[in-house]
């Protein structure tokens, strides 16, 4: 499901989405988004993100895109990469 920018607040509603395209919104943070545990595909590419987190409760990610943004630091990354 493709979302802009502006839907993405309220998101946390929709636990059953499975795939999410936040691509080109300039999100700078990742918000909410650790209520939808039944993502597998989450696409946040060409944002503005420098933080990653909220993502430790989505076990079933299969598919996460960050290209092009802003990451400072990768560590957050690690940890969800060790639940997977």
């Amino acid at each position: 499901m493709n979302f802009s920018y502006h839907e993405k607040k309220g998101l946390e509603r929709f636990v059953h989405l499975q795939d999410v395209n936040l691509s080109s919104n300039n999100i700078e943070r990742m918000e909410s988004l650790d209520k939808l545990v039944n993502l597998r595909s989450l696409d946040l590419s060409c944002n503005k993100i420098r933080v990653i987190n909220g993502l430790l409760n989505l076990f079933k990610l299969e598919k996460l895109n960050l290209s092009h943004n802003k990451i400072i630091n990768i560590q957050n990354l690690k940890q969800v990469l060790s639940i997977c």
